[in-house]
């Protein structure tokens, strides 16, 4: 049995993406330059209600901004990391986006708070490719809490879950717990140690988020799921996203969630 209690191991696993990121950014950027088709559709589907002020949590190198094309004029990006060295390389592209207005903030999502923005919140809220490195439930829940509470009055969350763990050639290659200082029983159902591939010896913790979990997830945040589907990656279902509208008028109060 391990001595650890589970804030401890969570922190640990933090620890592990923390080192990542911060040691092997320019590898994990000149990876990831190409926008998800999921991004796509997201933005196809608010339509006339296109985002005017976007807050992208977890936004890594930026890359989201890849898909704005026509909707660059008059919007406002903030993108929140904790990896200053990936925040860099999403500086070096927003640098060359004529059009658009924007902000880079050094904040750790997984802190308990989310900056503010001056007014109302934020017409859209994403977070993309980052909820598998959040670990535990109630962390998970608590971050989404926060995501939906920064969307302004009839704005909306959008989320993706990474569906690795249907996949036997990501399961197969996980490491043991021993390899980042843990016991096996720290490890719940559904986290992984994934390696990277182009660094031997680099290692990233992922947890696996089912779709029928996913579902709990969303389903206890008061907004209105308007989509709800899967797509990217070579079988065009490797992440799974949900699009949720805040109501005119909703506010937190006894019925919401602490």
């Amino acid at each position: 049995m391990s001595g650890k209690n589970r804030g401890d191991v969570e922190r640990a696993l933090r620890a592990v993406n923390r080192d990542f990121y911060r040691d092997h950014a320019d590898t994990f950027d000149a990876t990831r330059g190409k926008p998800w088709r999921g991004w796509s559709r997201i933005l196809t589907a608010l339509g006339s209600g296109r985002a005017q002020s976007i807050l992208d949590i977890g936004c890594g190198n930026a890359r989201l901004v890849e898909v704005l094309g026509p909707h660059l004029a008059g919007t406002s990006y903030a993108g929140l990391d904790s990896s200053p060295a990936l925040l860099l390389h999403a500086r070096r592209r927003l640098d060359g986006m004529a059009g658009l207005s924007w902000r880079l903030l050094a904040w750790d999502a997984l802190s308990g708070v989310l900056p503010a923005r001056r007014g109302d919140g934020y017409s859209l809220v994403v977070i993309f490719g980052f909820l598998h490195h959040v670990p535990g439930r109630e962390a998970l829940t608590r971050l989404l809490d926060l995501a939906f509470d920064r969307v302004a009055h009839g704005g909306h969350l959008a989320v993706s879950f990474w569906q690795f763990g249907d996949l036997p050639r990501f399961r197969g290659k996980s490491l043991p717990a021993a390899s980042v200082g843990l016991d096996a029983d720290d490890l719940g159902d559904g986290d992984y140690l994934l390696p990277w591939q182009r660094v031997p010896g680099a290692v990233r913790f992922c947890h696996h988020t089912p779709p029928v979990e996913a579902d709990r997830l969303m389903d206890g945040l008061p907004g209105r799921i308007v989509d709800r589907f899967r797509t990217d990656g070579a079988t065009d279902d490797l992440n799974l996203y949900y699009l949720l509208h805040k109501e005119r008028g909703w506010e937190y109060g006894d019925e919401g969630r602490c």
